[in-house]
């Protein structure tokens, strides 16, 4: 055994033995953290936990349930928190019958020295796994406001508004309101100017919405944005990362060519220069005289540095150096751009028309007692640092507090945890377990702070808690290894707060001579970069369009995907997974998947409101929802389950078969004889001298059929639950044998099981009213959304797994793509891993 992995060893031993101190574990990934903290959870139940708990003449099943509800789990997802949940069932299931979990090596002193005794406690944990906490950091925080709503100054029957439905709800409310009183409004010059811009009431409407979903504060706008106090800040902001880019490029930069190159490094130089020579804090307007003597093309060439999209002289004079200065670039420039000829009368015009509405929402909001996820952090942190009595409360509650997934949490979500865990007296603190790995953060867009994480870890330290390493993976063989540390080392430099060291990782001894997959032309991890054929067929990296490229990868990766499926030995689509670095051109690759009847995975889909099947089942839903959405009964007559001609539509409106519909509230048989009866008139006057007027007899007997169906569903929406509901959908309006029967049926079947599958989440939720759902589902179709329904991956289902390479953590697949590189820069030299392609037909 290596010193690495001895150490290892021992880590996992401390991890499942440590209850008096903080224990931090930073787990690589394929380590094992999820045994590892499920072997800790069940070491706890049985031991320490119950000891604690276990009283003169106590019931088993009393201690255990004592023991179970105050072990308290938080991770990133919902899927995440249900997988969780059932191992740690599971573990002491198998522990209950004499076998030994996954990762099981406690310290043999905090278990009872009788075999049966240990039996007998996990049979009767086991008994009351259900009664386990283990949720998201939000579903803790909710139960948490819930509980003491008074104390959180909410609404005692608040309501969580994830979508933003009810926000949206509320927004167009306010902003139809001011309309109608905009004649007499003092504000109506500053709506003509927005409206001048291009900015009319929808971009309002997504302007408050986005506000109270980012957690803004009416007394944001009491804050001007072009006065001298502002113009310090950005002054201090521009000073760091001038400076870091100063020190990123060093003279690196002097021997470039290019015009642009020139300008955009001397426009650095100039700053820095500015900054240098200010003896006092600058105004506003010496701010905006500094920024308007940068040429407009400083700032985009800055992006391009920052997305590593350089010329040959730039590539050459970066050097080793090219992502340090990228990073900088890329802060400088988000700096600079709001400097470059700001919109000061735009500007000054969307305050003045949001700022009050945005007052008013909040009031109204607050009243309703709707909250954002955002709100459900901030909230229950206020709670829990503001009122002792509450933190005490909840604190004795907590014997053990466990926190996966820590590298994806905000300054918020550290707080929450240090306030129940490092707070208070020592001995009335529950036992904290912490499992993060920081090199897979990616989540900043989310707020993910690893600034905030570097700094929980060290109150850790300070606090007398403990840091373990984990470092053998279990999942991957040293081939894989060696190759993500030749990829990953090189660029992973550490930086506090901001970037983690690279750990590298050690085979297991069973793994650690496998070879992994070797068929040639194929290897087990494939980089794919792809160049769209220059002259004479040669792949050219110059002057690609991202999605041409896109297109002409898409098509040669789906023809290697099903010769490896075919030649390679790969028997099962479901032993290949195709790795992206961003899913923004997901669609090209899915498109590529059906022409060669690939069969796919995918836990979100873009444009998944706008295919056709999605399109259709949704208006049929607008239809029961608001029986007067007249372009959504106009798609249902259009919709391949009902198929009413073009030819046909005006004679049915003429007749009335609009109005008398949206009457319908139930399957009520006169009401329903009566819109029949439209449906015969039209006919009767309906043109055949058409293309395909011979078919027009058939139209009659679907759209009959539909109004009972939606008769039907007005009446099961209010009546039934919504799995009945739901089911009636499915087994009446048959949307998904239509589809099937179609081109790519099998796809177009997948995305109206999936459609329904969230319809039913949503209606138990209970979340809004039918209008809201019903405006929702307008807004999804109309802005082409993704499904809101991410599902893990599904790896039994015999398809090709597409995910991003983060959300391919702790997965194992024989062969892997990883595609899109060029959406992400240039590419080096040849490796052997490689697979570059010219034109599809290489």
């Amino acid at each position: 055994m290596t010193d690495r992995a001895a150490a290892d060893q021992a880590s996992r031993r401390l991890a499942q033995s440590e209850f008096s101190r903080s224990v931090v574990v930073v787990a690589g990934a394929g380590t094992g953290k999820t045994a590892l903290l499920v072997s800790r959870v069940v070491v706890w139940c049985v031991g320490p936990g119950w000891d604690r708990h276990a009283g003169d003449g106590a019931e088993r099943a009393s201690v255990a349930r004592r023991v179970i509800e105050r072990v308290v789990a938080i991770t990133f997802t919902e899927a995440a928190a249900a997988e969780m949940a059932r191992k740690i069932g599971a573990g002491l299931i198998e522990l209950a019958g004499g076998k030994s979990p996954i990762g099981w090596n406690p310290a043999p002193e905090l278990l009872p020295s009788d075999e049966d005794e240990i039996r007998a406690r996990a049979r009767a944990l086991a008994d009351e796994s259900h009664r386990l906490v283990v949720s998201t950091i939000h579903a803790f925080c909710q139960r948490l406001l819930s509980t003491y709503p008074l104390e959180a100054g909410l609404h005692p029957r608040f309501e969580v508004d994830p979508e933003g439905a009810l926000l949206e709800s509320l927004a167009e409310e306010l902003v139809e309101d001011r309309l109608r009183e905009l004649i007499e409004d003092p504000v109506r010059p500053s709506w003509e100017r927005l409206a001048v811009e291009g900015v009319g009431p929808p971009e309002v409407v997504s302007a408050l919405r986005d506000l109270c979903e980012a957690g803004a504060k009416p007394a944001l706008f009491e804050l001007d944005p072009f006065d001298d106090a502002a113009a310090r800040a950005i002054v201090e902001k521009l000073r760091v990362v001038v400076g870091a880019f100063s020190a990123a490029a060093g003279n690196r930069l002097d021997p470039l060519t290019g015009n642009v190159s020139i300008m955009t490094r001397d426009a650095v130089a100039g700053l820095t220069r500015w900054i240098e020579s200010l003896s006092t804090p600058p105004s506003f307007d010496d701010l905006m005289t500094a920024a308007s003597d940068l040429d407009e093309r400083v700032v985009p060439r800055l992006k391009d540095w920052s997305k590593l999209k350089l010329t040959g002289s730039e590539t050459s004079c970066m050097g080793e150096a090219v992502y340090d200065v990228a990073a900088a670039a890329g802060h400088l420039a988000a700096v600079l751009a709001p400097l470059v000829d700001p919109p000061r009368e735009q500007i000054a015009a969307g305050r003045a028309v949001v700022a009050p509405l945005f007052g008013e929402m909040e009031q109204r909001r607050m009243s309703a007692g709707i909250l954002t996820f955002s709100d459900l952090l901030r909230r229950a942190d206020h709670l829990l640092r503001t009122s002792a009595g509450v933190r005490r409360e909840v604190v004795a509650g907590i014997d053990h507090l466990l926190v996966d997934e820590f590298q994806d949490t905000d300054e918020v979500q550290c707080r929450m945890v240090e306030s129940l865990a490092l707070s208070g007296p020592e001995d009335e603190r529950p036992a904290l377990f912490v499992v993060g790995d920081p090199k897979q953060s990616i989540y900043a867009w989310r707020s993910a702070d690893l600034e905030a994480y570097d700094e929980f870890v060290e109150r850790v330290r300070t606090s007398g808690g403990v840091i373990v390493d984990l470092v053998r993976n279990f999942r991957s063989v040293t081939p894989i290894l060696d190759e993500v540390e030749r990829l990953v080392a090189p660029v992973m430099r550490e930086e506090w707060g901001v970037q983690p060291r690279f750990e590298s990782l050690e085979a297991t001894d069973e793994r650690r001579g496998a070879p992994g997959f070797d068929r040639p032309p194929w290897s087990g991890v494939e980089h794919w970069l792809t160049w769209p054929p220059g002259p004479e067929g040669v792949a050219s990296q110059k002057g690609s369009r991202s999605a041409e490229t896109s297109a002409l990868e898409a098509e040669a990766l789906a023809a290697d995907i099903a010769r490896l499926h075919r030649e390679g030995g790969v028997g099962r689509w479901g032993d290949v997974a195709v790795l992206l670095r961003v899913t923004t051109a997901q669609e090209v690759l899915l498109d590529a998947f059906r022409r060669h009847d690939i069969p796919f995975d995918v836990a979100r889909e873009r444009d998944y409101y706008r295919q056709r099947e999605v399109v259709e089942i949704a208006a049929l839903l607008r239809c029961v929802l608001e029986p007067t959405d007249l372009l959504a009964l106009l798609t249902v007559l259009r919709s391949d389950v009902v198929g009413v001609p073009d030819a046909a539509l005006a004679p049915l409106w003429d007749a009335g078969f609009g109005s008398h519909l949206a009457r319908l509230e139930s399957d009520e048989r006169a009401a329903i004889n009566e819109t029949m009866a439209c449906v015969d008139q039209a006919l009767a006057v309906t043109p055949t001298d058409v293309p395909g007027g011979d078919a027009l007899p058939r139209w009659p007997a679907a759209l009959k059929g539909a109004v009972e169906i939606i008769a039907g569903l007005r009446r099961a929406l209010r009546d039934d639950p919504p799995d009945l509901f739901v089911e009636r959908i499915r087994t009446q309006w048959l949307a998904e044998v239509t589809g099937a029967a179609r081109f790519l049926g099998r796809f177009r079947r997948a995305r109206i099981d999936r459609f329904l599958a969230e319809l039913e989440n949503t209606l138990a939720e209970g979340n809004g009213g039918d209008a809201d759902l019903a405006r929702f589902l307008r807004r999804a179709v109309e802005e082409g959304r993704e499904n809101r329904l991410a599902l893990p991956p599904d790896l039994e289902a015999d398809a090709v797994h597409v995910m991003t390479i983060h959300g391919a953590k702790g997965l194992d697949f024989e062969h892997v793509y990883v595609a899109q590189i060029h959406k992400g820069g240039r590419g080096g030299g040849r490796r052997r891993s490689d697979r570059r392609y010219g034109n599809p037909a290489e």
